[in-house]
């Protein structure tokens, strides 16, 4: 038994029968954090209303309020609290109406104090199971911020690099002609030219800067969390994601193609499925550059029926082999390099789209490379 789940947790205990209830008393607080005691169904009630307990253990038959009926009201309170019933009746109406209202165990008097705490035990395990489960969500998305901020550094360190290049060119030439004399100032017609053409470096060099900035501008907006879904055309979406992913590929030789044959909108947070669509194309481009595929190419495209909007994205780096495709959208497992690789991209975008965008993100391998599919709930005008 895990006895460590009970050693966590808050016992109601209703039972009117004076030798059991102090019988079992002395065994149950052994075993869980906090133990409630209550003489009949009326005193239980109130007892769960005032320490909201995270189980419940019950007799039927009692006075004032039985047990079912003692658990159709707490049910009526938490529709999903564990209740385990206990009769020292076999009579199939008790456990017919225990059925109906979904208790979690039915233990027949007298108890078997092995079976009473394994029924304890998987009762409430499932439900200390999905807290962590909640817990470790939340912990691996805050992770994933952390992982989204270095992506975005990273690709906002790479845009700059060209316009920074060119500024330091032009100071150093400019610095260099004049060190040099290239400028002869005692020359009247020089001295006159000089000054624009000042100017005119000063200003170009103004406008690179005017683009570093722009580019922290655009990535902050798309890195940014939405706070609300919007109805948002996903064509509109996916070419801002092509537009942001397109501005990192200086100097490649990527090809992509992109046929967007849907109309329809949808219901997303904008930018964090523009994240989404940045991180397919990124995981593309580094399987590129990883396998050093010759002629790389990305195939876009969105189709929409009645009910769905569907977007895929493939690439021709190669496929994702057999032994790993089913493990790809588990949280920390990465198939990049160890230093660039988190594991937390696919993770989180599956999470994002099946559980707050109520679609499904999936994976294939087609032909001679690996195809995203995204299908998202498609609004129609």
């Amino acid at each position: 038994m895990d006895s460590n789940y009970l050693k966590k947790s808050t016992l109601l205990y209703v039972e009117d029968e004076d030798e059991i209830r102090e019988f079992l008393k002395k065994r149950l607080e052994r075993k869980v954090k906090k133990l409630y005691i209550a003489k009949d169904g009326a005193e239980g009630l109130e007892s769960f209303c005032e320490n909201r307990p995270d189980f419940v253990l019950t007799d039927v038959t009692m006075p004032n309020l039985n047990g079912i009926d003692m658990a159709i009201k707490i049910r009526e309170l938490d529709p999903t609290i564990p209740i385990i019933i206990m009769s020292a009746h076999s009579d199939t109406s008790y456990l017919l109406k225990a059925i109906e209202l979904g208790v979690d165990n039915y233990l027949l008097k007298p108890i078997d104090k092995t079976k009473l705490y394994k029924a304890l035990e998987n009762s409430i395990k499932a439900n200390f199971l999905e807290q962590e489960l909640e817990e470790n969500k939340k912990q691996i998305l805050h992770q994933s911020r952390f992982a989204l901020l270095g992506e975005m550094t990273s690709m906002i360190a790479h845009q700059w690099r060209q316009p920074l290049n060119t500024i330091s060119i032009s100071l150093a030439k400019f610095l260099m002609n004049l060190e040099l004399d290239k400028y002869d100032l005692e020359n009247p017609e020089m001295r006159k030219k000089f000054p624009g053409f000042v100017q005119s470096n000063l200003e170009r060099i103004e406008d690179y800067i005017q683009d570093l900035s722009g580019t922290i501008d655009s990535f902050a907006k798309i890195y940014k969390p939405s706070d609300h879904l919007e109805e948002c055309s996903i064509n509109e979406s996916i070419s801002h994601a092509l537009r942001a992913f397109k501005n990192t590929l200086s100097h490649t030789d990527i090809i992509i193609y992109d046929e967007l044959q849907s109309n329809a909108k949808s219901n997303i947070y904008k930018n964090e499925f523009i994240q989404i669509c940045l991180n397919l194309l990124n995981n593309a481009y580094e399987h590129f550059l990883e396998r050093e595929i010759q002629n790389p190419r990305i195939d876009i495209q969105t189709k929409e029926n009645e009910e769905f909007i569907e977007i895929s994205i493939k690439d021709n780096a190669g496929g994702i082999s057999d032994e790993i495709i089913e493990k790809i959208f588990d949280p920390y497992f990465s198939t990049k390099f160890a230093k660039n690789g988190n594991g937390l991209g696919l993770y989180m975008s599956k999470l994002i789209i099946e559980e707050h965008l109520e679609g499904k993100l999936s994976v294939e391998n087609e032909n001679d490379g690996a195809k995203f599919i995204i299908k998202l709930k498609a609004n129609h005008d």
